[in-house]
Order: C-alpha cells, then sequence, then structure tokens
C-alpha cells in the first residue's frame, strides 16, 4: 500500500510538472507573440509618422514653389507693363517715317512721337490760354482726363517742352499770373501773400513765398513795394 501511495504521488507529481511546462511554453509562445505584434504596431506607427512628416514636406516644397512662381510672373507682368509703355513713348520702328520725328530731350528720359506731340501742345495751350491753371486743387490727373490723355504723355510734353515736372510747371505758371496782376492790377497791391495765393490757386502762404522768391529772387511783398513805386511814379510822370 505504500508503495501504491508513493506511486500515486509520483504520477501526480510528473502531471503537474508536464502542466507546469506547458504554462510555461504557453506564457513563452505569448510572449514571443505579444512582442511580435508590440513590434509590427510600433513599426507601423513609425512608418505612418514618416509618411505623415513626408506629406508634409511635400506639401511645403509645393507651396514654396507657387510662390516663388507667382513672385517670378508677377515680376514678369511688372517688366512687360514697363516695357509696354516704354514702347507706346517711343517711335515705331515700323510707321515708314510718319512718326519718326521725335522731340526729345537731351537724358532721352522722355520721348513723344511729333503727331502726339502737337496734339499735346494744342491742347496745353488752350490750358493756358483759358487760364485754367489758376483752378486750386489741380492735379496732373485731374488735368490730364480733362484733356482727354493719359499722365504719362502730359508728363513726357510738359519735360519736353517746359524742361519741368508737371508741379513746377503749374506753380510757375501760377506765381507769373500773379505777378503780371500786381503790376497791371492796383486792386492786387492790396493783399496779404494769403489773399494772392489764394487768387492764384496755391493753398498755401509758404509755398507761395517759396516759389515766388525763388522766380524773383524776392519775396512777394517786396516785389508789391516795387510794384506801388512804379505806380506812384508813372502817376507822377502823368501829372507834369
Amino acid at each position: 500500500m505504500h508503495d501504491a501511495q508513493h506511486r500515486n504521488h509520483m504520477n501526480d507529481a510528473v502531471y503537474y510538472s508536464e502542466v507546469h511546462r506547458k504554462i510555461e511554453n504557453q506564457i513563452s509562445a505569448d510572449a514571443i507573440y505579444l512582442s511580435s505584434v508590440l513590434n509590427a504596431e510600433g513599426f507601423k506607427y513609425e512608418k505612418g509618422r514618416l509618411t505623415e512628416s513626408k506629406r508634409m514636406m511635400t506639401i511645403g516644397l509645393i507651396l514654396s514653389l507657387i510662390l516663388l512662381a507667382l513672385f517670378f510672373y508677377h515680376y514678369y507682368l511688372e517688366k512687360e507693363t514697363e516695357k509696354r509703355f516704354q514702347l507706346m513713348l517711343a517711335p515705331s520702328a515700323l510707321s515708314g517715317g510718319t512718326l519718326s520725328a521725335v522731340i526729345e530731350r537731351r537724358t532721352g528720359k522722355f520721348t513723344l512721337p511729333q503727331e502726339i506731340y502737337d496734339r499735346m501742345h494744342e491742347k496745353m495751350q488752350q490750358f493756358e490760354d483759358r487760364q485754367q491753371y489758376l483752378e486750386a486743387g489741380l492735379t496732373e490727373k485731374i488735368l490730364a482726363d480733362r484733356l482727354r490723355t493719359n499722365t504719362q504723355y502730359l508728363s513726357a510734353f510738359i519735360n519736353i517742352s517746359k524742361g519741368v515736372n508737371f508741379r513746377t510747371y503749374l506753380n510757375d505758371l501760377r506765381i507769373r499770373y500773379i505777378a503780371k496782376q500786381l503790376s497791371e492790377n492796383p486792386e492786387y497791391l492790396k493783399y496779404n501773400n494769403d489773399g494772392l495765393a489764394s487768387k492764384c490757386g496755391m493753398g498755401s502762404r509758404s509755398t507761395f513765398s517759396r516759389h515766388f522768391s525763388k522766380i524773383y529772387d524776392m519775396p512777394p511783398q517786396e516785389y508789391i513795394k516795387k510794384c506801388i513805386k512804379a505806380d506812384t511814379e508813372r502817376e507822377e510822370e502823368e501829372e507834369k
């Protein structure tokens, strides 16, 4: 009986040892499986992360190329516009001599076909004869619109014919108008600088005085004194 019990215990030990071995094998297999799964998931994650990073870099590169293309296109348009304008102002090589006579400054910066120059000359002469330069707030754009031309033609004509820009040309006309009135119209001798500036369309007294002094080498009030003295001497001569 004792031997039978001993054999039973041995069988139980062998059985449980076998069960333990199978459990360890299963755990080991499970561990290997889980490790492979985790490694696969990690690989998938890294692969996904790299793919996303590559996609973002590709998008960034495409956007950069688009912006670069837009920049060069804008630059091209500016150059083409400038080129067309220069061609518009310059005489045509295919005109057969029709527009070959070009009024040109020595600097060569401003050129106008003779036909356009003559047309502008006629319009600007009317502008001066009608004393439209006395209008306050007159700008190059406003005048160009009234003459049914553009500021490029107007600016080119004034620079070619007068040798100055539009603002200097306009101020010169206004100052000379006032000087003429001061020497011929006694009523104008009563005005101060503000009044004289207003009479010729110049809103600023300082601008009026500065340009007057530049043209006549004396301030307006000194010019007025000379005009008053000249009038007095003329009256005295008439009384004799």
